[in-house]
């Protein structure tokens, strides 16, 4: 029988992605060092320890993501021998672990990233003897993102009759158009007489440690700058430890198609490698420069967020039938921004350098170490790195410069505990200079000022549940009538009659139209665009809008 016209129903179709689950999981990592199956000399301090973290695999099971990766630790310390040398003791520890995601079943897209937010390392006393053990403990964050690409066809408006009551909601959601990676290489030479330090007889390792600082969308690419730091480890000639740090600034871009100003993009870069050779360039026997070869990799995720008003429910007319799905959307709750200001006095006496003459330069790199939402707010702790390119009475090029740690916090209203929160910086000035109204003794040997003012942006997120509505049929509207009808799957098969014993006619795809005739028992009798006539399952084909 013909449909009788009381609803019209309006859909759109939406290809988004969709968040499965989002968790920051806190794994602490502890390794005794023992230094005399290491062939190393007992050890009478720590001096410094580094950490570097990275997740090596990870599989999805039901309702779970485990994951498994390594961390790198270097410790190091001074040896309880006479002359006190420095040595360097390393350790690669494996760490796995897991976090559940409620609903979640293979196969998924997951994104993983691990930092270190803290390391710390001591010496284990023995009772009697020399300490030969050193106890290390890493604590890592890891961020664990689950999502999957999702296309619905949503209701966006139904009419009909006086009493019908529908129930709208803006949906948010965001898709993905498009990715693409790109190698950087990056290459820095550093003097180590200008350094203050001696000459290199071996290199004993590189670390290095990353930090986005500055993302940009333009027209079909990614812009992102950022700095990398490098630490050096190598022996003198007396076998003596030296550590030499430096923090490189990059700026590059990604090619995306498709990418526009103002669309959401997620950044990431890792170091993929690092070789660090010593160089005689003076000809005079001692290797006093070290070159730095670092090769990065940067991955660019661009996407367009949309706000549909969709049809969360229709009630008022008694038998109306009204199908749902359940749709987990990121919404952004709240973007603040804030302003810290950094202002130090730094001595090159104090740090064994010459005496200033004029400052030729000053940099500033900056890098997110803790971030924490509470209600209203995120507090940020951070660290700005300072430094003051300077020429010596001898008119020869210095660097001198230190690390300075804020806190700070940004207004988010809405935001609340557990929240995701994206943080990003940006230098908005750098200034560094000698300050005037100094005393005689200063002026021998100036100080230098150092000042930056950093850009704190923060935007907190929260998945949010909807129920939407996929279809509306109201009394009197059945499918043995003529409606439109659209297919709900993929490989859909279509079959010349209303059974699985009929040979396929077609295959059908998610969102391909075609216009319902029939139902036979559990099958639909569906005339496909150019104008054949088969079956399709009722679960993979619904109707969508009646047709006059």
């Amino acid at each position: 029988m013909p449909l009788q016209q009381q609803c019209v129903v309006r859909t759109e179709r939406l290809t988004f992605e969709e968040v499965l689950g989002e968790e920051v999981k806190q794994v602490v990592v502890r390794a005794i060092m023992d230094l005399t199956q290491m062939g190393k000399l007992p050890v009478a301090q720590v001096i410094d320890v580094i950490a570097n973290a990275k997740i090596t695999k990870h599989r999805v099971v039901e309702e779970k993501v485990i994951f498994e990766g390594e961390v790198e630790i270097k410790v190091i310390y001074e040896a309880d021998v006479p002359g006190q040398p420095v040595y360097v003791a390393h350790v690669t520890v494996p760490f796995s672990d897991f976090v559940d995601v409620e609903g979640l079943m293979p196969p998924a897209s997951v994104f993983l990233t691990v930092t270190v937010e803290d390391v710390s390392a001591e010496v284990v006393k023995p009772d009697t003897q020399r300490a030969t053990k050193i106890s290390a403990t890493v604590v890592l964050a890891v961020r664990v993102r689950v999502v999957r690409e999702r296309e619905l066809e949503v209701v966006t408006e139904v009419t009909g009759p006086p009493q019908l009551v529908v129930e709208t909601d803006i949906l948010r959601v965001r898709s993905l158009v498009g990715q693409g990676t790109r190698q950087i290489a990056l290459r820095e030479t550093a003097n180590l007489i200008q350094l203050g330090k001696p000459p290199v007889e071996q290199i004993i390792d590189a670390v290095a440690r990353l930090n986005i600082e500055h993302t940009r969308v333009i027209e079909n690419k990614v812009l992102f700058e950022g700095s990398i730091e490098v630490k050096v480890l190598y022996a003198t000639k007396s076998q003596q430890v030296m550590v030499v740090a430096q923090t490189l600034p990059f700026r590059d871009f990604v090619e995306v198609r498709g990418a526009r100003p103002g669309m959401d993009v997620d950044v990431d870069v890792r170091v993929e490698h690092i070789s660090v050779v010593a160089e005689d360039r003076d000809n005079n026997k001692d290797k006093e420069t070290i070159v730095k070869t670092i090769i990065l990799e940067a991955t660019a995720r661009v996407f367009e967020r949309r706000e549909v008003r969709v049809v969360t429910n229709v009630s008022g007319i008694p038998g109306i039938q009204v199908e749902r799905a359940l749709v987990r959307a990121e919404e952004v709750v709240g973007e603040g921004m804030t302003q810290v200001v950094i202002s130090e006095r730094i001595s090159p006496a104090q740090e064994d350098k010459p005496c200033a003459q004029q400052v030729i330069d000053c940099r500033a790199f900056t890098r997110i170490t803790k971030t924490e939402v509470i209600e209203d707010k995120v507090i940020i702790d951070g660290s700005v790195d300072l430094k003051a390119i300077y020429e010596s009475k001898a008119q020869a090029a210095h660097v001198v410069g230190g690390t300075f740690g804020f806190t700070s916090f940004v207004s988010l209203p809405g935001a609340r505990p557990g929240m995701v929160v994206n943080v990003s910086t940006r230098v908005v000035d750098a200034s560094c200079q000698i300050p005037s109204g100094l005393t005689p003794e200063e002026e021998v040997c100036p100080p230098i000022d150092v000042s930056a003012v950093i850009e704190l942006t923060a935007r907190a997120i929260a998945t949010r549940e909807i129920n939407v509505v996929l279809s509306v049929v109201c009394p009197g509207e059945t499918v043995t009538g003529i409606c439109a009808g659209v297919i709900t799957g993929n490989n859909v098969n279509i079959r010349s009659g209303p059974g699985t014993t009929f040979p396929v006619i077609a295959v059908g795809n998610w969102g391909d139209r075609v216009t319902i005739l029939q139902e036979v028992d559990d099958w639909r009798r569906v005339r496909l665009p150019d104008g054949r006539e088969g079956y399709i399952f009722h679960l993979y084909v619904r109707c969508v809008t009646p047709q006059g």
